[in-house]
């Protein structure tokens, strides 16, 4: 796992819950046959710390649904490493409020040390978490340090490196209005020139986020300079998972 808050710490088992995240993976055989099963992993967590950062999670265990009663919830829209990295920025950032920064040239390279293509499709996964899971102040964070990393990373690095599956994952779980999306857009766009693309690499990303590219190019909507609000969802009309 590579995190994308260093120094994790153990969190502290004061009043807990338990969290199950049951990941589906696949297991493709010689024979090309692809075996579809779930490994799970349980996870104990501070309940009036998660609680405090999530509606969802709120409703879940203070609420009268059996998670409240038996203290445990399973998830299956998210990943293992995914839910690792929510619980890293729950531990060093969820209980206090991140200094704001909202215009681009206030960035330096100093504020975002472990920027990097891995990191920015991690960030990706952890935007997709909470926009379902309804974390709204998570949302803004990776959203802020997408936009990061898309204004200080160097263009030269031969593509565009947000993963096909990352843009993919976005378009499964958000709407046309969905500021993340956006953001994608424009990063592709100011980075790399659609039609620098072989043709094969373009064929990889989803046919709607292509067209959204070409429309925003139409538009004249594709600056990523300005304010970070730009691309921030408002709180409380994100999330696509209820109770």
């Amino acid at each position: 796992m590579t995190a994308l808050y260093h120094n994790e710490k153990q969190l502290a088992v004061v009043n807990t819950v338990m969290i199950k995240v049951a990941q589906e993976v696949h297991d493709v055989d010689d024979d090309a046959n692809d075996e579809r099963f779930f490994v799970e992993e349980t996870f104990t967590v501070p309940k009036e710390k998660i609680a405090s950062v999530s509606p969802f999670f709120a409703a879940a265990f203070n609420g009268r649904f059996r998670e409240a009663k038996h203290r445990c919830i399973q998830l299956r829209d998210t990943d293992i490493d995914t839910f690792r990295e929510f619980l890293v920025w729950l531990e060093e950032r969820g209980d206090r409020e991140k200094p704001s920064v909202s215009d681009a040239h206030r960035y330096s390279q100093s504020d975002y040390p472990e920027l990097g293509s891995m990191i920015a499709n991690v960030t990706v996964k952890l935007y997709v978490f909470a926009h379902v899971y309804n974390v709204p102040r998570l949302r803004n964070d990776a959203t802020d340090r997408l936009y990061g990393y898309f204004l200080l990373s160097d263009h030269d690095t031969g593509g565009f490196c947000i993963t096909p599956e990352s843009v993919d994952l976005v378009y499964e779980h958000t709407n046309d209005t969905s500021g993340i999306r956006n953001l994608l857009v424009a990063g592709y766009y100011n980075r790399y020139h659609p039609i620098s693309f072989p043709e094969q690499d373009l064929k990889k990303y989803p046919a709607e986020f292509l067209a959204d590219v070409l429309d925003s190019k139409t538009d004249g909507c594709i600056s990523l300079h300005g304010r970070l609000s730009t691309y921030h969802d408002h709180e409380g009309g994100g999330s696509s998972r209820r109770m």
